[in-house]
């Protein structure tokens, strides 16, 4: 029976998940939330970042069919690691100031794959990539936004996000 031991994803999924945990030193006891976690790659990078440092790591993802993946891929951490099926806009707004580090992979359009599927493109439309929302970032502790997914307006309007509030971020 497969244990979950190795797992195969691409290095930008965990290149991102160790640029959150090694940002800064990890005090034992924080609290980490992947706010937009299917498939569950990054998720099980950082279980078990998790794991061996003294952190919990909650899971959120909307999607109940890409929930029931990030559940699959962190089935080999032995780290209690719920998921949770909601908008990631009414969780932030639900529990402020409760993570210390979060990690958001938005918007979550699924043009990550396009590298993998160039054909899938011609089904995609400039309408699928929502703005990015302030109440996904402001919460946290720790900020690290993951853009794997290059589009010209998106970069720009993070930009412009993260240059309007200073140096701090």
């Amino acid at each position: 029976a497969p244990k979950g031991r190795v797992r195969v994803q691409d290095e930008g999924a965990q290149l991102v998940a160790l640029a959150l945990t090694g940002a800064t030193q990890i005090r034992v006891g924080e609290r980490w939330l992947d706010l937009c976690a299917g498939p569950g790659g990054k998720t099980a990078v950082l279980a078990a970042q998790a794991l061996r440092s003294g952190a919990t790591l909650d899971a959120n993802e909307v999607a109940p069919a890409r929930a029931g993946l990030v559940r699959k891929a962190i089935a080999g951490v032995p780290l209690s690691v719920p998921v949770s099926e909601e908008d990631g806009r009414e969780r932030s707004a639900r529990m402020p100031g409760v993570y210390d580090r979060v990690l958001v992979d938005a918007p979550c359009t699924g043009l990550g794959a396009l590298r993998r599927r160039p054909e899938a493109r011609w089904r995609k439309q400039p309408s699928d990539i929502p703005e990015l929302g302030e109440d996904f970032f402001r919460r946290a502790e720790l900020r690290v936004p993951v853009k794997q997914t290059v589009t010209i307006r998106l970069d720009a309007d993070v930009l412009e996000w993260f240059k309007s509030r200073g140096a701090g971020y």
